[in-house]
């Protein structure tokens, strides 16, 4: 039995596994440029600081050691008390600077090692696709190869960079391909909002990427990408950043901007979604159980980041207001749902 049919069989059994649904890796395959076969969509270079990327025109790095010790990485899961990690790439190496073609290119080289990996620990590792955004057709093919060919459960995807946002309308083939699979998509911040004020204060990853993530999703229900693709299922990362709180301010004045008077309130698209656990905080991960709702919430770490949680069961065993079958849902039954739901026929 299959880690996924495993979880799906034992959800709400104390034996049921745990799941980490937010976590990244960047494949040390990656950086072996001789094993690498194809036009180079990528350089990698060793500095002072260590291992770099250039992609395009963008220098990443350096890599964090963490981010391709797949030995450390299983250590840490069985300190925290996880059994499965939804593995994403780690977002630096989406190609922002690459015109569409090589984009594609770089999507497919970065998933297949991915692949590998999770090949490697088919038991602990559940893959989680890149797709590039520069042309939606390309993107839409990649993440069937991604799920029929490679069993990944989805893909991660940037919500915006200084070339595309996820509202834009070209963007539709994906969505809908992504509803046929019924895939899980996360919704992850490439860079902060850009405001001076916030690099001028140094707090644009503390405010800026959940403010960033917010906006995005905002612009999605402001777009209409719901009421087109209703079986969409979408994870806002950072526990929905401040979007719970600002539910009501966004029903009272959706209007005001033209929405149509026909469409759900904001709020009732928002509890559509799925929200990771990423608070950083008790109260505020009791705040978004009580709006969204036990089986929408799903148990995330950022690993193997510092900055994100580094006990995210303790943190979910830590919400009192939930019941023992509540927690276990959020711990790892809502995600072995949505893995064994993902339709793997290709359209």
């Amino acid at each position: 039995m299959d880690i996924v049919a495993r979880g799906l069989a034992q959800v709400g059994s104390e034996s049921a596994p745990v799941y980490d649904v937010h976590a990244h890796t960047l494949p040390a395959a990656l950086l072996d440029v001789g094993a690498r076969s194809g036009e180079p969509t990528y350089e990698v270079l060793e500095g002072a600081d260590g291992l770099r990327l250039r992609i395009g025109e963008r220098s990443v790095g350096p890599v964090p050691h963490a981010l391709t010790d797949v030995a450390g990485r299983v250590a840490a899961m069985d300190r925290s008390g996880v059994d499965v990690q939804v593995l994403s790439p780690w977002l630096e190496l989406y190609p922002e600077d690459l015109p569409a073609g090589a984009a594609a290119n770089h999507a497919r080289a970065v998933n297949d090692a991915l692949a590998a990996e999770v090949r490697a620990l088919p038991d602990r590792l559940v893959g989680m696709a890149m797709v590039a955004l520069q042309d939606a057709g390309e993107a839409a093919a990649e993440l069937t190869r991604a799920v029929v060919d490679l069993g990944m459960c989805g893909a991660i995807l940037p919500t915006a960079t200084h070339t595309s946002e996820l509202a834009d309308p070209r963007l539709d083939p994906l969505w809908a391909r992504a509803a046929q699979h019924r895939a899980l998509l996360m919704l992850h911040p490439f860079t902060p909002l850009s405001a001076p004020r916030l690099r001028a204060h140094g707090i644009g990853d503390a405010l800026g990427t959940p403010l960033e993530g917010a906006v995005a999703v905002a612009a999605l229900l402001r777009a209409g990408v719901l009421d087109r693709h209703p079986g969409l299922r979408l994870c806002a990362v950072h526990g929905g950043g401040p979007l719970p709180a600002m539910a009501g301010r966004l029903d009272a004045l959706w209007a005001f901007a033209g929405r149509p008077a026909s469409s759900a309130a904001p709020s009732d698209d928002l509890r559509r979604l799925y929200f990771d656990t990423l608070t950083h905080g008790d109260q505020a991960l009791r705040w978004l159980w009580e709006f969204a709702g036990t089986d929408r919430l799903l148990l995330g770490s950022d690993y193997p980041f510092p900055t994100g949680e580094a006990d995210p069961v303790g943190r979910v065993d830590g919400l009192d207001a939930a019941g023992e079958v509540d927690r276990a849902a959020i711990r790892g039954g809502n995600v072995a749902r949505l893995l064994a739901e993902v339709r793997r026929e290709r359209p």
